[in-house]
């Protein structure tokens, strides 16, 4: 239920528990005590359904409880809070109703005890729940492709989430075709290594070079995924190789091969996500380039 005058565009307030499951958090240790700002706190570890993003109650009998609470002006509210801290964003156990309290009264920062997630991405007070939703696919495709073990630096941002399993098809498509013409067990990271270098940045380095304009906008993994459709579309012929199949990208019209994937692709990024990262980058990475998520090689 939504409260009438609740803005709409606040969202839902995170829960600690999903982020954990999807970005495979330990469990916290002690971190001490600290006073922290408000607007780096952003979710909850168990109470995600009585508040939306902004921090308002949603339930009529919780918006009078804290109304009846900022008026009586309570000692007990200069306590610290609870939270978990994950990087730079901090999660709520005991105190929400202080934290509401603060979101209303403008009030810049609150004493807290802090326990902390260790995580290896970046974390920021305006995460994006997308975003971490497609780290955790990117994170299963690189752990199953062997990407994560033969190059960990290196970053597959999707716009589409579910096309990582046709990407991970491909590097295992890449590893059965090493181990026919060399007869013998390739393993997981070797092919997987061999892929990245020898397909996957030449086919991006020739999309951009040929077609550079029409494919400005996507991140490297998608224009992998363009080409590498157009390729697909013309296996068994003369044009089974990413140079040619860059080239019937450019030349096929819009209606036609993968070119209405990639009015999809524009279309699912509103302006105002054209800056924010499409996957988590890594504690202490480089940023890559706007909107990308990823690095380039």
């Amino acid at each position: 239920m939504r409260l009438p005058g609740i803005r709409q565009d606040c969202g839902a307030l995170l829960e600690l528990s999903w982020v954990t499951r999807q970005l495979r958090l330990s469990r916290p240790i002690d971190d001490g005590t600290e006073t922290i700002p408000v607007t780096q706190i952003i979710g909850s570890v168990n109470r995600g359904r009585d508040f939306d993003g902004c921090w308002q109650p949603l339930e009529p009998r919780l918006a009078r409880r804290i109304t009846e609470i900022e008026r009586a002006s309570p000692v007990g509210m200069d306590e610290p809070i609870e939270v978990v801290r994950v990087d730079r964003a901090f999660f709520v156990v005991d105190g929400h109703k202080r934290v509401a309290l603060a979101r209303r009264t403008g009030r810049e920062f609150l004493d807290a005890r802090i326990s902390r997630l260790q995580t290896p991405y970046e974390v920021s007070p305006d995460v994006d729940r997308d975003a971490i939703a497609r780290t955790s696919r990117e994170a299963e495709f690189r752990r199953h492709s062997g990407m994560a073990e033969a190059v960990p630096e290196a970053r597959f941002a999707l716009t589409e989430i579910d096309d990582y399993g046709e990407l991970l098809e491909a590097v295992q498509s890449h590893a059965y075709a090493m181990a026919e013409q060399e007869q013998r067990f390739v393993p997981r990271a070797e092919a997987a290594a061999d892929w990245y270098r020898s397909v996957y940045l030449p086919t991006v380095a020739e999309g951009r070079s040929v077609v550079g304009e029409l494919i400005r906008p996507c991140s490297d993994a998608d224009a992998y995924l363009l080409i590498h459709r157009q390729r697909l579309a013309y296996w068994g012929t003369e044009c089974d190789s990413p140079g040619c199949a860059t080239e019937k990208l450019a030349l096929t019209p819009p209606r036609e091969g993968p070119l209405p994937r990639l009015s999809r692709i524009l279309g699912r990024r509103r302006p105002a996500e054209a800056g924010a990262p499409m996957i988590l980058p890594l504690a202490g990475d480089e940023p890559g380039p706007p909107g990308s998520g990823e690095e380039r090689s």
